[in-house]
This record gives structure tokens, sequence and C-alpha cells, in this order.
């Protein structure tokens, strides 16, 4: 039986208090640290096929704030596309006639659910940027396939009507 060396004996009763996932879990990665606010947000990029969201937060740890920052980017892309739907837009045009329908905000407020359920358990956007600033929060862009935002925009008009 080989006897094992100290050094190896040391190492492995300090990996033994290790935090878990200490030697696995690589950090988050961003893009870049940015001094000012990031370009994305003073104007989002354009290209025919995409579209873009972007959104931001500051949360206790890094993993938590990139996670918030792109589900607010993944709602600031619902917010872009929820009037693309055919239901959703007879109700606009019919309230900018004048003839409010009360039913109006629940109808918004499905479609909105519904596109976000999709953004989130489809994986059809994709994280474009990460850029994190001196005060900590964390800015994410999102894009989006037109023909992705298509298809999300025809099941939800089917499930509202």
């Amino acid at each position: 039986m080989k006897k094992i060396p100290p050094a190896a004996a040391i190492l492995c009763f300090l990996l033994a208090f290790t935090p878990d996932g200490f030697l696995h879990a690589a950090p988050p990665e961003l893009v870049k640290i940015s001094t000012d606010l990031p370009d994305f947000v003073m104007g989002l990029p354009s290209r025919a096929d995409t579209i873009y969201g972007y959104g931001a937060a500051i949360a206790p740890d890094l993993d938590e704030s990139l996670e918030l920052a792109e589900t607010h980017a993944k709602r600031d892309l619902s917010g872009r596309i929820v009037e693309g739907i055919p239901s959703v837009s007879e109700y606009i045009t019919k309230i900018s006639g004048g003839a409010w329908d009360p039913l109006f905000i629940q109808i918004l407020l499905l479609a909105d659910r519904h596109i976000m359920d999709a953004l989130i358990y489809t994986g059809v956007t994709v994280v474009e940027k990460r850029v994190q600033t001196p005060d900590g929060a964390v800015w994410c862009l999102l894009s989006l396939k037109k023909k992705d935002a298509l298809a999300i925009i025809t099941n939800v008009d089917r499930l509202l009507r």
C-alpha cells in the first residue's frame, strides 16, 4: 500500500471545507464592466429579422443579478411584441375609436403572461450582451428572431380567442 504524500493529504483535507461547487462552477460571464450605461440602452440594435429587449437588475449576488436582468429583458421583449397579437390589436383599434372595453386589461395581462411563458420555457431568446456597471447593476440585451415571435404571437392569439 502506498502512502499519500503529506501535501496531497493536506490538499484533500482543505478541499473538504471549500464551498459546494467552488471548483466546478465558473463565474457567470460578463462581456464587460462599464462606467457608462450600455450602448444598447440608448438605442437598441436594428436588424430586419430580430427583435431586441433589455433589462437590468441589482441583486445580492452576481448570479441572481444576471438571472433577474435576463427576466426583465424578457419582460421588455414581451411588451414589444404584445401588440402584434391580432386579438390584442383588435382591442387597441376598438379603444382608439373611443369605445372602451373593460376586458382589455384582462386580455393584455393574459397575452403578456402567455408570451412570458413562451419566452421563458421555449429557449428562443439569445443573450447578446451582459454589462455590469460600477453600482453593481447588471444589464442584459436579449434577441428574439421575428419568426419565433410570430409563432408565439400566433399561439397566444389562438389561446386568447
